[in-house]
């Protein structure tokens, strides 16, 4: 199923299953050809791409991210499929220090600001939450 918001059980899932330890995120985004504001935002007469405005959302994120100890550690177009099929536009994936972390940057007051941006670019997303095997710790 394609969305672009965690349900409540999977959030529950996720707090359920955390061990405290570091976690990445790998996000497989579907971009809006054109962004989606509302009518009344200043950006909807700007013609935007839905990927021009994601990347004000991903950029505001990446600094907010880095005061809770995350970064990103990849960010690149879809150029072709080596296995199966898709119709993803790009993968971002961001490591954070743990869950909690992400939960306070996700919470934090400036997120609101920023959210806008993804929700006017993006169409859909599968966010994969992994951690790291006891190798990579």
């Amino acid at each position: 199923m394609n969305t672009k918001y965690a349900s409540d059980e999977q959030i529950a899932a996720l707090a359920a299953e955390d061990d405290g330890g570091p976690i990445a995120i790998a996000n497989l985004l579907k971009f809006h050809v054109t962004a989606q504001y509302p009518a009344h935002a200043a950006e909807a007469s700007l013609g935007r791409s839905g990927r021009a405005a994601y990347q004000v959302y991903a950029e505001a994120f990446v600094a907010l991210i880095a005061e809770f100890g995350g970064t990103t550690i990849y960010w690149g177009d879809t150029v072709g499929y080596a296995i199966g099929q898709g119709d993803w536009d790009a993968v971002w994936i961001n490591r954070f220090p743990n869950l909690a972390a992400l939960r306070a940057a996700s919470t934090d007051p400036r997120y609101a600001e920023m959210h806008r941006h993804r929700d006017a670019g993006l169409d859909h997303q599968h966010a994969i939450v992994t951690r790291p095997l006891d190798t990579y710790r």
